[in-house]
């Protein structure tokens, strides 16, 4: 079982670049998509480590340890994979989950020798400094057959776009730009698939008054992510 969920993209990227830095590889399993009742929506993170070790979450139970599985063996080849789980009816019961509807969760290899992912992971926590948007895509197109994909990156902000290692079809800010939202996005890119995952800046909560509610709304806007701002005009509580 995984720890709780990262809080925000902050945290993630820094466990991210804690992995880059080691001797060994991880993984990183993020949901890219979910129909229906699913215990984890898109965009969703779970890092796992060589040991067995494992930051953050996709959903628990037996779908996040066929995950963790999973992302063993893609420590040890090398090959990223999307994996699809069933959560409805027969086939949710059966493997003790209540959940309805399906997801698919990515799984992409963390190695250091591929300077790519830490370069972005470390343009992602400056642009969150700076107060500034952005959005990390990745082309997933199917490799070898199975659940093998290869992964593109690449990442836009506001003023445009570095295409990365992203596939040629992916590779156009007129394709990207439509799906850079407040969600993430998965769309179909001639062949493959793309997904589009906000990274940057996160949203802003004001909260109108310090009383007794307000304070404990402010813990649990902290909590979640929110940059909070409480507007009171006593100084010893706007704060």
């Amino acid at each position: 079982m995984g720890d709780t969920a990262f809080r925000d993209s902050n945290d993630l990227y820094l466990a991210i670049l804690e992995c880059l830095a080691g001797p060994e590889r991880a993984a990183l399993a993020t949901v890219i998509s979910r129909s229906g009742s699913g215990p984890r929506e898109p965009g969703a993170a779970m890092i796992v480590r060589a040991d067995g070790r494992i930051s953050g979450t996709v959903g628990g139970g037996p779908l996040e340890a066929a995950v963790q599985a999973e992302a063993a063996k893609a420590i040890a080849d090398g090959r990223a994979r999307c994996l699809s789980f069933s959560l409805t009816n027969r086939a949710a019961a059966e493997n003790g989950m209540i959940c309805g509807g399906a997801m698919e969760v990515l799984v992409e290899v963390l190695d250091a020798a591929d300077p790519l992912p830490e370069g972005i992971a470390r343009r992602i926590l400056l642009a969150r400094e700076e107060g500034r948007r952005l959005w990390v895509a990745r082309s997933i197109r199917p490799d070898g057959g199975g659940e093998s994909v290869r992964i593109g990156l690449g990442l836009l902000d506001e003023t445009g776009l570095d295409a990365g290692s992203l596939d040629a079809p992916c590779r156009s800010e007129e394709f990207l730009r439509p799906l850079c939202g407040r969600e993430p996005l998965l769309a179909p890119c001639s062949g493959g698939r793309c997904f589009v995952q906000p990274a940057g800046l996160p949203e802003r909560v004001f909260l109108f008054g310090a009383g007794h509610v307000a304070q404990a709304l402010a813990v649990l806007c902290d909590m979640t992510g929110f940059r909070t701002v409480v507007v009171d005009d006593r100084p010893e509580f706007a704060c």
